[in-house]
């Protein structure tokens, strides 16, 4: 695994540096060539925490743990990564209005999707209360 993250992170060096080479004559073929690695190191991720995601689910069944507490998290892991992608995609195609925008769409996702923790934590302590 560490040979491929190892490869990865060559392949990002090299895209960045191709792309800086090529930027002032051809802004939109750097452009490309950056999502296009963007794509392929986005999905590279995705396969390597697979297993972890996998084990992480069996340590929370293993546990006891309300899977409906654990998995607003891991949501919002993935939320975080995705906006954060989004907006540097913008960012680099000289968006900033639109970069601004995912951000504030990823706000009101991340409220959306910690509410029901929100709510399940009052309603803990409201039940504890006399």
């Amino acid at each position: 695994m560490e040979d491929k993250l190892f490869a990865l992170m060559a392949l990002s060096a090299l895209t960045g540096l191709l792309g800086l080479s090529i930027k002032k004559e051809a802004p939109q073929m750097a452009l490309v060539l950056s999502l296009a690695a963007t794509v392929l190191l986005f999905w590279s991720a995705i396969q390597a925490l697979t297993p972890s995601l996998r084990e992480l689910t069996s340590v929370v069944r293993g546990a006891g743990l309300e899977s409906e507490l654990v998995s607003p998290v891991l949501k919002l892991a993935g939320l975080s990564v995705l906006s954060r992608l989004g907006k540097e995609i913008c960012l680099d195609a000289g968006e900033r209005a639109l970069a601004s925008g995912v951000e504030i769409v990823a706000a009101a996702a991340s409220l959306a999707v910690a509410l029901p923790v929100f709510a399940s934590v009052f309603s803990s302590l409201t039940r504890m209360l006399p």
